[in-house]
């Protein structure tokens, strides 16, 4: 369980600094967004690989449940801003399409 409580620490705060990041980007700025969201996939995949090392060497109850799903839902953010930013810096890319 500490182990999942220091990984959690670990990995939110590395998720904070990109989201920080991506708010604090100009709104016209898609490349800079993508590569964020690029960042924010790999980190939270990491995550969950440690997440479930750790895992499968203990055994997880119901407040442990919450910090193993944790990086799922980082991961599904990150990877919805990735498509948002790619479609809008490729729709501005090619402004015919």
């Amino acid at each position: 369980m500490e182990n999942l409580v220091d990984f959690a620490n670990m990995f939110l705060v590395s998720n904070g600094l990109f989201f920080a990041a991506l708010g604090a980007s100009e709104t016209s700025n898609d490349k800079l967004k993508v590569g964020l969201s690029v960042a924010g996939v790999l980190v939270s995949v990491f995550w969950i690989i440690c997440t479930l090392d750790v895992v499968l060497d203990e055994k997880a109850g119901n407040k442990e449940n919450v910090l193993i799903y944790m990086p799922l839902a980082f991961i599904i953010g990150w990877t919805v801003s990735l498509g948002i930013h790619t479609y809008n810096w490729w729709r501005e890319a090619n402004p015919a399409s």
